[in-house]
């Protein structure tokens, strides 16, 4: 039981706060309340330096992306180049506040020999592969912040500091690098991309509205030899158009290279790639391997030769590798090689030490000698080299061997620009011959030496040049070309060659199940479009024509032009050297002091990489790799009798010092002299002693030869 007196006891003791207890509890009170004041100053403050930092950011990000829209490379009034990011201060303002913005760009180019990046200027480059861009923006204290229009924060309350990013812009432009990732339909999916087709190309129709057209390519010499060591560059453009325009859907960039290089062995410290070949929608990236490799032997050459040097070898760790993969082209350079021009046991003898097992695998290379002849090189010799590169990710990669399936000549008024008629019937035909070439491939067709070729357009039946008739067979006879002497006494003929590339057995099941019915796009497929080294990812397409790796390329300033007979009744140039311009080469004249008549102008050039450089072959069978076509030139109108006199002709049959026998040089003030494909004609008239001057065989000149 409680004690309820004890309980009433202790209530009457609780009197209530005491002053000191009130005074306690009102400085607490205070306190608090100047805490909370603090708090609430350090949060405007800290909302305030984050509005700013934020901005500070967006300004940085904002000249990054501007400079990543870069237009071209150099630079020009009006317009942002890759060469105008450079180092800089600037200030701008934002919300009242003022920010010290300060740039550090680094430039790097690619390392060839290394496989690295690095800030050493290469000789001759342009520009720098990328940029590294450091940008600080930076602002002080004591500046007065905008919140809005009615709002303005104190002076004191913003404090400074600054932000920092690093970026990386390289040298492909964000617009030259957009692709397409899916496409259902004639109209790519955003980033469109405008596009204006070149005139001067012959644009070839793949169907739904798209089209590919290359450009023409251009030659550059290096060192002293001229005439071996070249790099030619061209473009493969792929567009679509609609009544809206043309818009950009690929472009693949090619370059091909001669060379000088050091043959070394396999080496665990010095792999190469495979080669980078077409899997339907792009080319692939080829892994590093161990296999024979080499280095350029001088730096008076492309740059690009250290890669073509090291890559352009087959083989591979397993000294029988070419041997077990079922399907010797995808890792093989120039899969139409016959066995023992790889370095192969069963072509060599028992007992034969010319053997070398460490290169095992390898295709042969070959040096020449001073007198241009050609002896197969072994580890530490110099050969003579030529390779295709494609440009992947930024990147020169070696591309298996120019094909060339295809020449055909024709006068320059055919497919000149917005004659639509001709550029139809010319694409038709193109791509039509592509499409049979490719289905008559089977398997193992990388095998032969000699696969089918691309028909030749129609012939004409029948010419009378007297009567000016002429009858053709078929819708594309270009094999004429009409000269009247009383109007026009020149003509500007062309060569055009149509490559296909290799194309793997994975690749030729998917093109040949399109064909058969089959589709790609849309969950109906029946088409595997993800079969081996075929990943149709990249567009998506079932167009068999833009799966199909060809193109279409102008050879006129690349292919030798020769005409028989000789200077009759035509006369068309062919100098040596590379052409600076439009047009040096293919170029034909009528000798007025013939009669009328007609002959056939022939031009003619290597079917593999050597015939975009106009070099001399790298291997030792060039009469399988040269290929020709010829056009008819007729001649109408007779002006003056025909000369009498004497026709002698005559072979050169090697050059000196690495220069070409086809690039000797015969002319004379008493004789019409001209160059055929291997030797000379020249036309003497008789009872005139005559002095034939032959020249360009060595540096220093030639030498003569009278003939009486």
């Amino acid at each position: 039981m409680r004690n309820l007196t004890t309980e009433f006891a202790r209530s009457t003791n609780q009197r209530g706060f005491s002053l000191i207890e009130v005074l306690v509890g009102i400085v607490i009170f205070a306190v608090g309340m100047l805490a909370l004041g603090s708090f609430q100053g350090a949060l405007t403050r800290s909302t305030v330096e984050a509005k700013v930092r934020t901005e500070a950011i967006n300004i940085a990000e904002q000249i990054v992306e501007t400079q990543r829209g870069f237009s071209q490379i150099t630079s020009a009034e009006g317009v942002l180049a890759f060469l105008d990011i450079v180092n800089g201060t600037n200030t701008v303002t934002r919300n009242n506040v003022d920010y010290t913005i300060t740039q550090e760009v680094t430039d790097y180019y690619y390392d060839l020999l290394n496989d690295t990046f690095t800030t050493t200027v290469p000789t001759g480059a342009v520009s720098s592969d990328y940029k590294t861009v450091n940008i600080q923006v930076a602002w002080t204290g004591n500046q007065e912040f905008v919140v809005d229009e009615n709002t303005t924060l104190t002076a004191d309350i913003l404090g400074g500091g600054f932000i920092e990013i690093t970026a990386s812009i390289p040298v492909t432009s964000v617009a030259s690098a957009a692709k397409v990732l899916e496409q259902a339909s004639n109209e790519p999916i955003s980033p469109v991309v405008d596009y204006t087709p070149n005139t001067s190309a012959a644009p070839m129709s793949l169907g739904d509205g798209k089209y590919k057209e290359s450009s023409i390519p251009k030659a550059r010499t290096f060192g002293s030899d001229k005439k071996q060591l070249v790099e030619t560059r061209f473009d493969v453009m792929t567009y679509a158009t609609t009544d809206a325009g043309s818009s950009f859907l690929r472009r693949e960039e090619f370059s091909v290279v001669t060379c000088v290089c050091v043959l070394n062995e396999r080496s665990s410290e010095n792999p190469g790639r495979r080669p980078t070949i077409w899997v339907g929608d792009e080319y692939s990236e080829a892994e590093f391997i161990e296999k024979p490799y080499g280095t350029a032997s001088n730096l008076s050459q492309s740059p690009l030769c250290e890669t073509c040097c090291r890559d352009h070898h087959d083989g591979g760790t397993n000294e029988s590798e070419q041997n077990d993969t079922p399907e010797p082209g995808v890792i093989r350079y120039s899969p139409w090689r016959p066995l023992c021009e790889y370095w192969d046991p069963a072509c060599y003898a028992d007992g034969d030490t010319s053997y070398n097992s460490r290169l095992a695998g390898d295709h042969k290379h070959y040096s020449k000698t001073a007198r241009g002849v050609l002896s197969e090189a072994g580890v530490g010799d110099t050969y003579v080299e030529a390779c295709k590169l494609i440009r992947k990710d930024g990147f020169w990669r070696v591309g298996q061997d120019l094909r060339q399936e295809g020449l055909n000549v024709f006068d320059n008024e055919f497919l000149e620009p917005g004659d639509t008629n001709d550029a139809a019937r010319y694409s038709a035909y193109v791509t039509g011959e592509v499409d049979s070439f490719t289905g008559s491939l089977t398997d193992g067709y990388e095998m032969l030496s000699l696969p089918p070729e691309l028909a030749k357009p129609s012939r004409t039946s029948h010419i009378d040049a007297g009567s000016f008739e002429i009858v053709a067979e078929g819708d594309l006879a270009l094999d004429f070309a009409i000269f009247d002497k009383a109007a026009l006494t020149s003509r500007q003929l062309r060569s055009h060659a149509i490559y296909v590339d290799f194309m793997s057995k994975n690749l030729r099941d998917v093109i040949s199940c399109i064909n058969d019915g089959g589709a790609i796009n849309g969950e109906t497929s029946s088409c595997d479009y993800d079969k081996g080294d075929v990943k149709l990812d990249k567009t998506g397409s079932s167009n068999v024509m833009e799966l199909t790796p060809f193109f279409e390329v102008q050879l006129t300033n690349f292919n030798r032009w020769t005409e028989d007979p000789v200077d009759d009744p035509v006369d068309t140039s062919s100098p040596t050297g590379t052409c600076d311009g439009d047009f040096c080469r293919g170029f034909a004249e009528v000798q007025m002091q013939r009669p009328p008549g007609h002959n056939h102008v022939n031009a003619s050039g290597y079917r593999g990489n050597p015939g975009l450089t106009d070099t001399d072959p790298v291997g030792k069978y060039p009469g399988a790799e040269l290929r020709d076509a010829d056009i008819q030139a007729i001649v109408v109108q007779e002006k003056l009798p025909p000369p009498q006199g004497t026709l002698i002709r005559g072979v050169f049959s090697s050059a000196v010092a690495g220069f070409q026998a086809t690039n000797v040089r015969i002319q004379s003030d008493d004789a019409i002299c001209d160059r055929t494909v291997d030797g000379f004609a020249c036309f003497i008239r008789p009872g005139i002693p005559t002095t034939l001057v032959v020249s360009n065989y060595q540096v220093d000149g030639g030498s003569k030869k009278n003939v009486a």
